[in-house]
């Protein structure tokens, strides 16, 4: 996985804590929800990927 899907996987997981985190969301509330997400969806690229499979999250 080369360093713009990186990328990617850590805008959308921010872009989706944002919207998960509600109307005032605290930068911290923020920040672990992306970073859990990010975490999430990077393992599950990476196994995906060892698999030859297509991967299934929202930054696929």
């Amino acid at each position: 996985m080369d360093a713009a899907r990186w990328n990617e996987i850590i805008a959308t997981a921010a872009a989706t804590a944002i919207d998960e985190c509600g109307d005032v969301p605290t930068i911290q509330k923020v920040a672990e929800r992306a970073a859990t997400l990010a975490a999430e969806w990077i393992c599950e690229e990476l196994a995906n990927e060892a698999d030859g499979e297509e991967t299934a999250h929202p930054a696929g």
